[in-house]
């Protein structure tokens, strides 16, 4: 029992001093995605590995799924001030904690490698207590140099998609644009501050989050919210930025139009707080049913096939 929530990370990655020259994850300068992360996480199962200060993971078990998945089970927690564990239903005594004993929960991470195509997936699960399916992969991204595949690991949380920001509402509109006055002594242009200007728009009449699809196709449409319309001249556009707020189901994020990376992020509920945990097939099958739809969207394939389970 126990509320889990899911969001995924894009991974690619780049032959080295040739960040436009992608590798297949089946072949990493002749290996393989899945087995290099399987035998790296074998190497320190079990240890007790410091993510950041006062916070730890351990690999608990894992499972080859098939040659196309591969599921983790971590623990991680947090150290820090010493207390007691008190038990609500008043069945078993109180117990100490000290400052150095870390109060650990489970979370699983699930990687999606194709057989063809040049990107994976990575999905986190997240209870709670546990951050450890994330943690995790903050741990092989730091281990990957010495893994000496001759190709650099590439990140990207993944955002949501235009069925998700549906849903949302925009909160306000902010254009920023940098001022600058021409020293006289040289004749360089200094940069003097930035002008803010803002539009919250009424709940009343709230504009739906899509519109930041075209704000990105043409950011100057965010200029007659603002009324600075008349001043958009291409010098203007060049020294400004586009920032619209949003609320999706409460989650609130401001986003920057100008980088593509930049939206709200994939994060969905997996089972409320009294339902129960899903298997690993069950996850499996939920990840599959996004990872699809994702690939699609990107341009690449996952196949059905590659989500059955091994005999």
């Amino acid at each position: 029992m126990g509320r889990r929530t899911l969001n995924a990370h894009k991974l690619t990655f780049s032959k080295l001093r040739e960040p436009d020259n992608l590798c297949s994850p089946v072949d990493i300068n002749g290996r393989n995605l899945i087995d290099l992360v399987e035998t790296w996480a074998k190497a320190i199962q079990d240890d007790v590995v410091q993510v950041r200060p006062n916070s730890y993971m351990i690999i608990k078990k894992m499972q080859r799924f098939n040659n196309n998945i591969l599921i983790v089970d971590t623990l991680s927690g947090k150290s820090g001030e010493a207390g007691i564990v008190y038990d609500l239903e008043g069945e078993i005594e109180t117990v100490t904690i000290g400052e150095m004993q870390v109060p650990m929960a489970s979370a699983r991470a699930v990687l999606f490698s194709p057989s063809n195509g040049q990107m994976a997936m990575w999905f986190s699960e997240y209870g709670a207590r546990s951050s450890g399916a994330r943690e995790l992969l903050t741990c092989l991204n730091r281990s990957w140099p010495s893994l000496n595949t001759g190709a650099k690991f590439n990140e990207v949380r993944i955002i949501a998609d235009d069925i998700l920001l549906e849903k949302g509402r925009v909160t306000e509109i902010e254009v920023r644009h940098i001022r600058r006055a021409r020293d006289l002594a040289d004749g360089t242009d200094t940069r003097t501050g930035t002008y803010s200007y803002v539009f919250k728009p009424s709940k009343k009449e709230s504009l739906s989050a899509k519109i930041i699809s075209k704000f990105r196709d043409d950011p100057a449409k965010a200029y007659d919210y603002v009324e600075i319309g008349a001043q958009c001249s291409d010098s203007f556009q060049d020294e400004s930025d586009v920032f619209v707020s949003v609320d999706v189901d409460g989650r609130k994020r401001k986003i920057r139009i100008s980088d593509p990376e930049d939206g709200i992020y994939f994060h969905v509920e997996l089972n409320g707080p009294n339902d129960p945990i899903l298997s690993n097939e069950e996850l499996v099958e939920f990840c599959s049913e996004e990872a699809t739809r994702y690939f699609k969207q990107t341009g690449y394939n996952w196949d059905p096939l590659w989500s059955e389970k091994s005999r």
